[in-house]
């Protein structure tokens, strides 16, 4: 069983509740007590419960599962733990059993924990909000798109087409480029000389530092607009994107807006519809789906994706150096601006048109490289130590020591790929584990430097 499912496939809740219902079997062949068979089967169920709830939010499977595990956990604790041949003997010894009742304490907690997070999310995160009113363009604010490119003019030009010919036209339109990168540079400047307007809206920002951080940076430096747009050079806006976007300003608690990037492989559109998008969970896993939601309505989000994404110019915190493989940036920007208050908004009918083109920065998309996996690695905890208060930053070591994401194995995860992957399975944790760990050691030194925790160094820098 182990060795055919798909594990990378699985959600974390799932993944821990197999694992539970693993060792349990294990226990129950050991004739162990029935403290024992109701302990590990209840970190099934807390497994099962996180699956479920991320998965399908408005589910009532969680209650007949946490019903139907404590009728049958009375049934199993009776004869492991007592052996009484008779059963009414039996039901009198557990009812003056402390076992019995500690276990039922537990129980409790756990359920309340389990269904109180449960409903905090299905409260908040997949919780529709109203679509946005009609606003008038007049009454849009002024804006900046920002466009960082490397080492790709055609792309870059069929974006900022795309841009021009949209319902509305921001005021600026940045444009980052690299030193080194001349025939961008020659494509845009005969791009700009062709109309008027365009040479008006263009402003050209150039940096000798690689990496989208660095190019971020000097793009914001020349920004004017009170909303800062940004969209990878490989996209293609909608028409009615940038509009769209900018309509959810009318609400002044909305701090950014986002949309989908409908990603094309030839002529396919790649999505597998998802109902959660743009999340975070309370122990640090990151759920994107930006590019395939199966829903229409505009909703409150944890973080954006920066191929599609918007902010108030005044909440956006510097892009940080520290980063490595270029990707969780723009996740890192998003928590920085939630720290002003306010809330971000997912429109998934703020569309950009996504050809993914070859990276010159960094490492090539979804590379399974034991660098890549340390980069990543290294990276997302890097940001989780950054944002995440001290119970959830407890939370997220045991995330990525014990499961991990994607290819940066945890230890349950490299245990349960080992019969498929053999060593690969090690040497991706191996990988993961000296990203997770140097992100701890960049943390501690910073934290030395300045003698104050990462948290509130980074709140007080904004």
């Amino acid at each position: 069983l182990l060795w055919r499912r798909r594990w990378e496939e699985l959600s974390d809740g799932a993944l821990l509740a197999e694992f539970g219902l693993l060792l349990t079997a294990v226990l129950l062949t050991q004739n162990q007590s029935a403290i024992h068979a109701w302990f590990l089967p209840s970190i099934a169920l807390a497994g099962a419960a996180i699956h479920i709830r991320e998965m399908d939010p408005d589910s009532r499977r969680f209650w007949w599962l946490a019903v139907g595990w404590a009728a049958a956990w009375c049934l199993i604790a009776l004869p492991f733990q007592f052996r009484e041949p008779e059963l009414r003997r039996g039901l009198l010894v557990l009812a003056t059993s402390s076992k019995f009742y500690g276990g039922l304490v537990l129980w409790g907690v756990l359920l309340a924990v389990v269904s109180g997070h449960h409903r905090d999310r299905a409260g908040t995160a997949e919780a529709p909000e109203a679509e946005p009113l009609p606003v008038a363009e007049d009454d849009l604010p002024q804006s900046t798109v920002l466009v960082p490119s490397y080492r790709r003019p055609e792309a870059l030009l069929r974006c900022l087409e795309g841009i021009m010919a949209g319902t509305h036209v921001p005021e600026q339109i940045v444009v980052v480029l690299r030193e080194s990168d001349g025939d961008s540079r020659e494509a845009l400047q005969r791009w700009a000389m062709q109309e008027r307007a365009r040479r008006d809206l263009l402003d050209i920002a150039e940096v000798s530092q690689p990496g989208p951080m660095a190019a971020a940076n000097a793009g914001l430096a020349i920004a004017r607009g009170e909303i800062v747009s940004q969209i990878d050079d490989d996209c293609v806006p909608a028409p009615d994107w940038l509009q769209r976007l900018l309509s959810h300003y009318a609400d002044p608690e909305v701090i950014g807006a986002g949309g989908r990037d409908r990603v094309h492989h030839g002529e396919t559109i790649s999505a597998v519809p998802a109902a959660v998008v743009g999340r975070i969970t309370w122990y640090g896993r990151i759920v994107g789906n930006h590019h395939q939601p199966d829903f229409v309505e505009a909703r409150s989000v944890d973080h954006l994706k920066g191929a599609n994404m918007s902010f108030r110019r005044r909440v956006i915190p510097e892009y940080d150096l520290q980063l490595r493989s270029g990707v969780h940036h723009e996740i890192d920007v998003s928590l920085g601006a939630l720290q002003h208050g306010g809330r971000i908004v997912y429109d998934p009918l703020a569309i950009v048109d996504h050809y993914p083109a070859q990276r010159h920065y960094g490492h090539p998309r979804d590379s399974e490289a034991l660098q890549a996996v340390t980069d990543l690695a290294h990276d997302h905890a890097w940001v989780m130590f950054k944002h995440l208060p001290a119970a959830r930053r407890a939370g997220f070591w045991l995330f990525a020591l014990l499961i991990g994401q994607h290819w940066r194995y945890g230890l349950l995860r490299m245990l349960v790929m080992l019969p498929r992957e053999g060593r690969t399975a090690f040497l991706r944790f191996r990988a993961a584990m000296r990203g997770l760990f140097a992100a701890a050691e960049g943390r501690r030194r910073l934290e030395e430097q300045v003698g104050t925790p990462v948290s509130e160094v980074a709140g007080e820098a904004r």
